[in-house]
C-alpha cells in the first residue's frame, strides 16, 4: 500500500485528487508528515428493511464508512477498499447521541494524530500519523453529523455559509455570503438559537486536532444535481415544450427513449419511461445513474423537435456545461472560475424563465461547488455514489439472514468475513487485466493486417513478427473495473492542431501476463464540436494507430458512437482534458 501512496498527481495546472487541493498544501499535518494517513469519512442510514413495510425505522442502521485518500482513485472506487467503521441502530443515535456512538472512533483517532501508529514496512518500523481530512455524507446526514438543523425549510439551511432563505433566491455569488467558520460557529453554539444560526448543538468531530465541521465537508453532486436539480429542471423544459409550445407528445419522447441506441457502456443504466408530468411530484422518476443517461442523450431524443435558440434549451445546455465540469476526474485550476460564472447564469436565467418558482436548497449548494473544488480537488472524487454501492452487500445479508436480534452486530462480523477474504486471496490494491477469451490468429487474416503489423513493429516485443505470424487476439478485456470491448470509443490525444482525436477499437491484442494490451485503432477525427447537441461531430478516417492500456489514453472510460441525422457524434460523459 505504501508504493501506491499519492502526495501529488505532478500534473502542472491540474487536479486530480484531494492532494491537489489547496487545502492539503496548506495542511499541517501532512505538511510535516508527508505519507500521513489522509482518512475521508462517510456517514448515512440504511434500512434493511422493505422501506414501505410495517419494520420501517424499527431496523434501520447508522453506517460509518473510511476511505484512505492516499490510494489511488481507481483503487478506491472498489467496494472492498471502502472500510466499515460503525454500525449502529438508528434509534440508539436518538437516545444516545453521536458523542456517545463515535466515542470509540473519535478515540482511535485522536491516537493516531498526536502519537501515530507503529506500522512494519519491509525490514524497518515507522511511525504513521493520519487524520479526517473529509467528510462525505448526503446533506442530511451532513446536517445531522455536523450538529446543523435538519430541516432544510429552516432560514439558515446552508452547512457552508449564512444565507436565509429569501436572499438565496438572489444571490448567486458566493463572494456575497458570509462563510461559517470556527469562530461563528463556536458563537452559535453558545448563542443556542438554531432558527436564527442553523446550528443546533456542537458537533463530537470538531474534538479532532485538525477536523471542523466548517473546513472539512465536501459536497455531494449526486444528490445536489442528479437527484434533484436536474430532475427538476428537465421535468419543467419537458413540460414547456410538450404542453405550451407543443412541439412533441410525452408518447412520441417515451418511444424514443424507449428505442435509443444506448450503446454498450449506457445500456444498463437506460432511462426509464416517464409516466406523467402533470403532477407535482417527481415525475421524471429515475436514479442517479439513469439521470446522468437521460442528460447525455436529450439532445438526441428531441434536438431535431425544438428550436435551438430556445430559452428552455439554453437553460438546459448551462447545466450540461455545469455537469461537464463536476463529473470530470481531472480539471484545470482555472475552471472553477469559470464554473462560478456558469453557475451564476445558470441561476440567473432560471429566475428569468420561472420567475414565480423558487431555487430549491441544491441549486444554493451548487453555488459553492468552485471553491469546494478549489479545496478538495475534482467534485466527482467527493460524491457519494460509490460508498451507497456499499450499502448494498449489508441490505441483501439483512434479508437473507431474516434475524433482527443484533442485526448490527451480525451484519459487522459477516462484512469483516468478506473482507478478510477480498483481502487476503485477492489484491484490492494490485488489479491484473483480465482477459476471458483470447485467441491466436494469423495476422494476415485479421482486418487491415498489413496495418496492424507495422504499428506493432515499433514495439520491441512484437519487431521479430512478420505477415503470416500469429499473435493473440481478444473480443473484450477488463481493467480497473472498466470493460474495453472492439467497437468501443477511446479518447486519444490530441492532433497538430489541438483538435481531440477518438480511436474506434478494431482489434485487442493483450500482452506480457495481462500487464498491459495494445489497442489497434482507426483515429476519428473531430469536425466540430456541435453546441445544439453538446457532442463532438467526427469522421472516419483511413488513419489507424495503436494505443497502449494502461497508459496512452487520455480517458480511462470508453464511449459509444450516436448516428443522428446522418452524422456521427460521440457524447463523453464529462470534460476530457486533452
Amino acid at each position: 500500500m505504501q508504493k501506491m501512496y499519492k502526495q501529488s498527481s505532478g500534473l502542472q495546472g491540474k487536479m486530480q485528487d484531494y492532494c491537489d487541493g489547496a487545502q492539503y498544501a496548506g495542511h499541517p499535518l501532512y505538511q510535516n508528515h508527508s505519507n500521513a494517513l489522509q482518512i475521508q469519512l462517510y456517514f448515512d442510514d440504511l434500512e434493511t428493511t422493505n422501506p414501505l413495510g410495517s419494520k420501517t425505522k424499527i431496523h434501520k442502521m447508522g453506517a460509518v464508512y473510511f476511505a484512505l485518500r492516499n490510494v489511488p482513485s481507481e483503487n478506491n472506487s472498489v467496494l472492498s477498499n471502502i472500510h466499515l467503521c460503525l454500525l449502529f441502530n438508528s434509534i440508539d443515535r436518538d437516545i444516545y447521541g453521536f458523542d456517545k456512538i463515535l466515542e470509540p472512533l473519535l478515540t482511535d483517532i485522536k491516537e493516531i494524530e498526536q502519537n501515530g501508529i507503529e506500522v512494519k514496512i519491509g525490514d524497518e518500523c515507522q511511525l504513521l500519523y493520519g487524520t479526517v481530512c473529509l467528510l462525505t455524507a448526503d446533506n442530511l446526514a451532513c446536517h445531522s453529523l455536523c450538529g446543523y438543523v435538519e430541516s432544510f425549510s429552516a432560514n439558515r439551511f446552508c452547512q457552508f455559509c449564512l444565507i436565509d432563505k429569501p436572499t438565496s433566491q438572489y444571490i448567486f455569488d458566493e463572494d456575497n455570503t458570509e462563510r461559517r467558520t470556527r469562530e461563528n460557529y463556536a458563537c452559535h453554539v453558545q448563542l443556542n438559537d438554531a432558527s436564527a444560526t442553523g446550528v443546533k448543538v456542537n458537533s463530537c468531530l470538531n474534538s479532532l486536532q485538525y477536523f471542523h465541521v466548517t473546513e472539512n465537508i465536501g459536497v455531494d453532486i449526486m444528490h445536489d444535481v442528479l437527484e434533484g436539480v436536474a430532475p427538476l429542471e428537465v421535468k419543467l423544459m419537458l413540460r414547456h415544450f410538450i404542453y405550451e409550445e407543443k412541439r412533441f407528445s410525452l408518447e412520441q419522447l417515451n418511444e424514443r427513449i424507449a428505442g435509443f441506441g444506448y450503446g454498450y457502456e449506457n445500456q444498463k443504466n437506460k432511462p426509464s419511461v416517464i409516466v406523467n408530468l402533470k403532477t407535482s411530484e417527481n415525475a421524471i422518476r429515475q436514479t442517479a445513474s439513469q439521470m446522468w443517461c437521460l442528460l447525455l442523450v436529450l439532445p438526441f431524443l428531441m434536438g431535431d423537435l425544438i428550436d435551438p435558440n430556445s430559452p428552455h434549451w439554453h437553460l438546459y445546455l448551462l447545466l450540461r456545461e455545469i455537469c461537464d465540469i463536476i463529473f470530470a476526474p481531472v480539471v484545470k485550476k482555472g475552471l472553477a472560475v469559470y464554473l462560478k460564472q456558469l453557475i451564476i447564469d445558470h441561476h440567473t436565467h432560471f429566475k428569468f424563465l420561472y420567475p414565480d418558482r423558487n431555487l430549491i436548497p441544491k441549486h444554493h449548494f451548487m453555488t459553492h461547488y468552485p471553491s469546494i473544488m478549489t479545496l478538495f480537488g475534482p467534485l466527482s472524487k467527493l460524491w457519494c455514489m460509490r460508498f451507497e454501492a456499499k450499502h448494498n452487500p449489508l441490505k441483501r445479508q439483512a434479508q437473507v439472514v431474516c434475524n433482527f436480534k443484533n442485526i448490527s452486530k451480525t451484519l459487522a462480523q459477516k462484512h469483516q468475513i468478506q473482507q478478510m477474504y477480498h483481502w487476503k486471496l485477492s489484491s484490492p490494491l494490485n488489479f491484473e487485466m483480465t482477459v476471458p477469451n483470447a485467441f491466436p490468429v494469423m495476422i494476415a487474416s485479421l482486418y487491415k493486417g498489413d496495418k496492424l503489423l507495422d504499428k506493432l513493429k515499433t514495439d520491441s516485443h512484437f519487431e521479430t513478427l512478420t505477415y503470416t505470424s500469429s499473435i493473440h487476439v481478444t473480443n473484450n478485456i477488463n481493467f480497473l473495473g472498466t470493460s474495453y470491448r472492439t467497437g468501443c470509443i477511446l479518447s486519444l490525444k490530441a492532433d497538430e492542431r489541438g483538435e481531440p482525436l477518438f480511436g474506434e477499437v478494431i482489434h485487442i491484442i493483450p500482452k506480457n501476463e495481462s500487464e498491459y494490451a495494445l489497442m489497434f485503432l482507426r483515429v476519428l477525427k473531430v469536425q466540430y464540436f456541435d453546441e445544439h447537441l453538446f457532442s463532438f461531430n467526427v469522421m472516419k478516417t483511413k488513419e489507424f494507430d495503436v494505443a497502449k492500456l494502461p497508459g496512452d489514453l487520455m480517458d480511462y472510460r470508453p464511449l459509444d458512437i450516436v448516428s443522428f441525422c446522418d452524422q456521427q457524434y460521440i457524447t463523453p460523459r464529462y470534460k476530457i482534458l486533452f
